[in-house]
């Protein structure tokens, strides 16, 4: 990472430890996200206009209902269906998933569950070890 390299992510405390600048995805923090989070202007307009250049995905993009019908939901479900290296298109950006955390690819430490609407995509990846980083992978945003 370059220090202005932007990074829309769910866990904002991660700004204490990456070089780019962090963007609250839930807009908590700093409220830059909060427009396209409520509707107010598009996803792809604010991706092209802060020029974010990563988004790090979380399972909580699945279970918290703001994010139903949001890219945050595609996110989550072309991450379960995507490798390292392949990337899908979604209102005009390329997304690559250019990594991913091992309790989150490895499928000796998770279990695939059916939970109905409860969840946005209806399936969750339950994580079978306590002991694992909250971050699923991390996707470079290619305009």
């Amino acid at each position: 990472l370059d220090t202005d390299d932007k990074i829309l992510i769910y866990e904002i405390q991660s700004q204490f430890y990456l070089k780019g600048f962090c963007i609250s995805a839930d807009s908590i923090v700093g409220n830059q996200f909060l427009n396209a989070l409520t509707g107010k202007e598009t996803f792809s307009d604010f991706i092209k206009r802060e020029n974010v250049k990563y988004i790090v995905t979380y399972t909580s993009f699945n279970y918290r209902p703001i994010y139903n019908d949001t890219i945050f939901e595609k996110l989550y479900t072309m991450d379960l269906k995507l490798n390292v290296g392949e990337t899908f298109i979604n209102h005009g950006i390329k997304y690559k998933k250019i990594m991913t955390n091992p309790n989150f690819s490895d499928t000796d430490k998770y279990s695939v569950q059916y939970w109905g609407r409860q969840l946005n995509d209806g399936t969750c990846k339950i994580r079978k070890s306590k002991n694992f980083s909250g971050w699923d992978s991390v996707f470079k945003i290619i305009l």
